[in-house]
């Protein structure tokens, strides 16, 4: 195990990127589906019906903190 709860796959390069340059960094993930061994199937399907359910949660989040 690395110690983690969840891995974003697209989200290490630029955090390291980020690090590298010093600059801050604010990152808000929605996870959407479990990766393979803990499920048998993966579906694109599935994805965007978590994507659809959180969307107005996110939307309100990035709109608050737009306002700060």
């Amino acid at each position: 195990m690395l110690g983690t709860d969840v891995v974003g796959m697209s989200t290490a390069p630029e955090v390291i990127v980020v690090a590298y340059s010093g600059l801050k960094l604010l990152g808000i993930l929605c996870i959407t589906n479990y990766t393979t061994g803990f499920k048998e199937e993966i579906n694109h399907e599935e994805v965007m019906e978590v994507t659809e359910c959180v969307k107005g949660v996110l939307k309100a989040v990035f709109a608050e903190l737009l306002l700060c």
